[in-house]
């Protein structure tokens, strides 16, 4: 870069005073406000000028034979002229730029709101807001005005006042944008509910005139009551609340619902299947059941059995097996007929929340023959390690099917801790799938009560299943114990065992244990009409309140 500086006094050409200097990287020129430069050091040929003078310029265009004072300084590469102005407070913001359209409507701003020019001041706008509160502190003379806000032209958007006054008005620009799009709306919902009640009215009297009408044209005919009635029949007008569609089958007419009778189907077993679905659903949700918990019996135990080196697994792998048995068993049956799949529960469900006792029987023959064809098929897929580790069929495999007590609980003195096992941990299954079934409880969300029956089952297992194999599910036990009666294990292992101990502990105690689980949640939390707990009690005037009537312990009436 090249400089030539020329002394001068007066007025001087432009040409004759520049300073050959390159632009590159300064602002573009611009045709109102011209450009703003800041030099880093005043060069040292101009060193003659005040130290205190300002290193601030503003770069204004001027012709080469334009008298001038001052310094000028010339881009070596356009050859353009500008005069150089020294700038002692330069702005950065566009409100404050020399030239830039300005952002007061009015006069200064004395009412504290923000405009463009003032959401983000600059520094010395900053600091001179700084002074201003400085001064004001000293000598108390701070005012406000609206919202919190300083009586000032300028204020600092960054500051606690300005946010707290910047937010003020933005609430006030929502209030009275909701204002606005509001404006009428009550009035037209008011016309058009006037409108309405009107029509409907008009409605009303037209059909009572129409019924009165009609009723004096027969009675003045003098006719008998039953001709009345026939009449009265003719003209009526009947209305059918809409019926809710089953699955599997169609309307030939086009209507859906109505009675069996009245429904075609497209063949006789789909006739079939639509009356026999809940069995159906029973028995497959049973099957998938033994498939996974027999399934993991047999391949961890006889796997043990013929290398406890590599045994496919532990009693925890037992655990898991039968929740993931449970939960996928509800999963194929639960949509359908609920997913019961254990006589204890239906018999529970039918006690202590009305379901139908005629199904009953139905659902507990579907859940057996599930569990007997289930453990039938684990039986034919494991049947060579079984005959390879036990070819006389002794407890020893038959215990992979069904359940047997552990050693100790084998004489009469023990054999009641056997029965109490299978009451506690019935009475527990129930009183957690009574507790998920409740609405004002906390029912777990849609599908996912197979997974909190899943958990429930590995908690079972792992505290309570290590004396009798908790089998808390009477088809469970049974089903398989009559498949293996069928493929010749011997009936003393399988029914007169520990004084018949299929019958009184894996039997009669999980129907027990699941009623009384039953009645200890619904004595204790449920509030639901049909449980036979919150009925009404006749021979008893229950008062919960000394100024209450006769009312049911859960605050309903008998359903």
């Amino acid at each position: 870069m090249s400089e030539t500086t020329n002394q001068f006094h007066g007025f001087s050409k432009a040409e004759d005073v520049a300073i050959e200097t390159s632009l590159d990287g300064a602002t573009t020129p611009n045709s109102v406000t011209g450009i703003r430069l800041q030099l880093p050091h005043t060069p040292a040929r101009l060193s003659h000028e005040s130290d205190s003078a300002p290193h601030h310029f503003q770069l204004v265009p001027v012709q080469p034979h334009e008298l001038v004072t001052g310094q000028v300084v010339k881009d070596e590469k356009t050859g353009r002229h500008y005069k150089k102005i020294p700038v002692a407070k330069p702005a950065y913001s566009l409100g404050h730029t020399k030239g830039a359209p300005s952002t007061q409507t009015s006069g200064p701003r004395t009412t504290g709101r923000i405009g463009l020019g003032h959401a983000l001041p600059t520094v010395e706008q900053n600091e001179l807001y700084q002074a201003e509160k400085r001064s004001n502190k000293g000598s108390s003379t701070e005012s406000f005005t609206g919202a919190g806000g300083y009586s000032r032209s300028s204020m600092d958007a960054n500051t606690k006042e300005g946010r707290a006054l910047l937010l003020q008005q933005l609430r006030e620009l929502i209030h009275e944008e909701v204002s606005k799009a509001n404006q009428g709306h009550a009035a037209d919902i008011k016309k058009h509910v006037e409108n309405v009640t009107q029509g409907t009215q008009q409605q009303l009297e037209e059909m009572l005139v129409s019924e009165t009408g009609k009723r004096q044209t027969i009675d003045s005919d003098g006719d008998s009551d039953e001709k009345r009635d026939e009449l009265y029949t003719e003209n009526r007008v009947e209305t059918v609340d809409p019926v809710v569609a089953e699955r599997g089958l169609e309307d030939c007419n086009g209507d859906d619902g109505g009675d069996d009778d009245k429904l075609e189907f497209p063949n006789p077993w789909a006739a079939f299947r639509y009356k026999m679905r809940e069995p159906f659903a029973e028995f497959l949700g049973s099957f998938i059941l033994m498939t996974f918990g027999d399934g993991i019996n047999n391949q961890v135990l006889v796997s043990g059995l013929i290398d406890p080196a590599t045994a496919k697994g532990n009693y925890l792998s037992i655990s898991f097996g039968w929740g993931i048995a449970v939960a996928m068993g509800v999963y194929v049956a639960g949509g359908v007929s609920g997913g019961m799949l254990n006589p204890a529960v239906t018999i529970t469900l039918a006690t202590f929340r009305k379901f139908p006792w005629r199904k009953v029987p139905i659902y507990i023959a579907a859940q057996l023959l599930g569990s007997f064809m289930g453990a039938l098929c684990i039986y034919g897929l494991y049947i060579n390690p079984i005959r390879m580790v036990d070819p006389e069929q002794t407890e020893r495999t038959a215990a992979f099917f069904t359940t047997f007590p552990a050693e100790f609980l084998r004489t009469p003195a023990t054999r009641m801790s056997s029965f109490y096992n299978e009451i506690y941990a019935s009475a527990v299954l129930l009183i957690v799938i009574l507790a998920i079934g409740d609405s004002s409880n906390t029912p777990p969300p849609d599908g996912m009560a197979p997974i909190v029956l899943l958990w429930l089952i590995v908690g079972i297992g792992a505290t309570l299943g290590w004396q009798t194999a908790y089998a808390v599910n009477p088809s469970r036990d049974l089903g398989p114990r009559i498949m293996l009666w069928m493929v010749g294990y011997s009936p003393d292992i399988l029914w007169t065992f520990d004084a018949w101990y299929w019958l009184w502990t894996p039997t009669l105690a999980t129907i027990t244990g699941a009623l009384l689980g039953a009645l200890i949640y619904d004595t204790l939390i449920y509030t639901g009409g049909e449980s036979p707990i919150n009925r009404t009690w006749k021979w008893s005037d229950v008062r919960l309140l000394p100024s209450s009537k006769s009312k049911s312990p859960s605050g309903q009436g008998e359903p």
